[in-house]
């Protein structure tokens, strides 16, 4: 199962190669974040594929409790284990912006 965000940029990605880092939620509301950095820039197609590569591994025990409240709704052990780490957005997959600050993207997404 692969993981995708809903592009609502208004734009396709940009393919021009300009990030170094890219930092995105991993939670519903926000509270926790996760970040990727690239040994070389990349372009926001890349920075954007390589999140969702990351939203796309399996879901364990350890991911969710490091979550905590940041969740929609809680969730069983067997939930857990047929899910990836996507779930823990719940519908919080559309890409709606994307900031810039340097070589660091920021991904802000909503539902």
């Amino acid at each position: 199962m692969s993981f995708a965000y809903t592009n609502s940029l208004g734009r396709p990605l940009r393919t021009t190669k300009t990030i170094k880092r890219i930092v995105f939620n991993i939670g519903r509301y926000g509270q926790h974040q996760e970040q990727i950095d690239f040994d070389a820039k990349v372009s926001e197609q890349e920075a954007v594929a390589a999140v969702q590569q990351y939203l796309s591994q399996p879901l364990d025990a350890e991911y969710v409790a490091r979550l905590g409240d940041d969740l929609y709704e809680k969730s069983t052990a067997e939930e857990i284990a047929r899910a990836t780490r996507s779930a823990c957005l719940s519908d919080c997959t559309f890409l709606e912006f994307i900031q810039r600050r340097g070589t660091v993207a920021t991904i802000k997404c909503g539902s």
